[in-house]
């Protein structure tokens, strides 16, 4: 039951997160979903994701001269089928067995890209991004630290708008796949409608700090990020 209490605590921690993700492109369903979870897990993922496409519609639009589009369509190509099987292993397997899985293979990703490792970007790494992010994104509504992983080459703002881009496409494809599957009800899409105030005050605060993230620390801090995820979802996982 979503309480006054958990709600103000809520929209406190979808605040943060929102300035987070308009510094670094990503980041605010990292920080959110497993603290909400642990409040409220009807709150994840579709309440979440909606909240977010708010986000994403604003800074697609503040850095729209830097979208890579191409980028968007490859990574987009392997979604779809990402967040179908993401919607069936949300049905059958367990929330912790999904949680360690989509762990590992962040702190995977994030090791081979802190030792200097770059994937080719290439069509099939391209859809193979977009399987795993769809995947994560149907599960636990953390789609970011995958596409964001292999779009850390480009720079702040192709990074911030490619990934809010792809972001909202995933995330309405999301939205719509739950909803057929039954795992987004009314009562959430409420939910997410009464954050999304919260996620515009998030983004405005980010502006005036985007170009101090973007004098050459855009990759440490995608890498810091994820981490963090990483980190945070195998602990829910262990608990």
């Amino acid at each position: 039951m979503l309480t006054l209490n958990i709600f103000i605590a809520a929209a406190a921690i979808i605040l943060v997160g929102a300035t987070i993700q308009g510094l670094a492109g990503f980041g605010m369903n990292v920080l959110a979903s497993p603290l909400l979870f642990l409040m409220e897990p009807d709150l994840v993922p579709g309440p979440i994701i909606l909240a977010a496409l708010f986000h994403t519609v604003l800074s697609a639009w503040r850095e729209r001269g830097e979208i890579n589009f191409p980028a968007v369509a490859w990574i987009f190509s392997g979604t779809i089928p990402g967040v179908v099987t993401g919607a069936l292993a949300a049905r059958i397997l367990s929330d912790t067995g999904l949680a360690l899985m989509i762990a590992i293979v962040i702190l995977c990703a994030v090791g081979l890209m802190a030792s200097g490792f770059t994937l080719p970007q290439t069509k099939p790494a391209s859809t193979a991004t977009g399987l795993a992010a769809g995947f994560s994104s149907a599960t636990s509504a953390v789609a970011g630290p995958m596409a964001a992983l292999y779009l850390s080459g480009l720079s702040g703002p192709q990074l911030r708008s490619t990934l809010a881009t792809y972001f909202l496409i995933s995330g309405t494809t999301t939205l719509c796949t739950l909803s057929l599957f039954g795992e987004f009800s009314a009562r959430q899409f409420a939910w997410g409608l009464l954050f999304m105030p919260f996620v515009a005050v998030g983004f405005l605060a980010s502006s005036p700090l985007r170009k101090v993230l973007d004098k050459g620390y855009v990759r440490p801090a995608v890498l810091i990020i994820s981490s963090g995820a990483a980190l945070t979802l195998l602990v829910r996982s262990l608990l």
